[in-house]
């Protein structure tokens, strides 16, 4: 009888102390033209990243998004001369190549350094949508883009897990059947 009752109180604390593991998942949206999209000085570009429906699809809100970064891939088929410029949300962030031309490889590819988004992170937080502004800074000449790539990380939803309360309860009414059983 004794073990029964060490095995019902095991058995509830257990119960009790029933934790959530949270996971994190990290997921992209790719903007991928068919033919890359050019910019030159007189016609910049705007992307805007949705991820709205790849959230949804994880069941969690824009406010879970933990972090962010873009890869972005230019090309210069027209090997002219010039000197790229991307903004990230709402002017937040800026990233350009440094010099003051020749800054997207002549007839090449060039790849812009991973873009952490720091400043830009609310900006995404707060709707799930971030506009990405492509532009040439220096007089001239133009470049195309390739491909660009948003990834985020999120916590994935929290599975429900049975209060501490409810556990608790259980745990009462088995010692209740065990004191009920040690009476009879």
């Amino acid at each position: 009888m004794k073990m029964l009752k060490k095995f019902v109180l095991a058995a509830a604390c257990l119960f009790a102390l029933g934790s959530a593991n949270a996971t994190v998942i990290t997921d992209y949206q790719e903007f991928d033209p068919a033919v890359d999209q050019s910019v030159t000085k007189v016609a910049p570009f705007t992307l805007t990243f949705d991820l709205n429906e790849l959230l949804k699809k994880y069941g969690v809100k824009p406010s879970d998004i933990l972090s962010g970064y873009l890869d972005i891939f230019l090309t210069d088929p027209a090997k002219g001369n010039e000197r790229f410029l991307i903004t990230v949300g709402d002017d937040l962030q800026t990233v350009t190549g440094a010099g003051t031309s020749n800054q997207v490889n002549n007839g090449g590819r060039t790849a812009v350094d991973r873009i952490d988004l720091v400043a830009a992170l609310d900006d995404l937080k707060s709707d799930g949508m971030l506009d990405v502004k492509f532009s040439v800074s220096s007089a001239a000449g133009n470049y195309a883009i390739e491909t660009a790539r948003l990834t985020a990380s999120f916590n994935e939803p929290a599975v429900d897990v049975p209060e501490p309360a409810s556990a608790a309860l259980l745990g009462l009414a088995m010692l209740g059947f065990v004191a009920a059983r040690r009476r009879a």
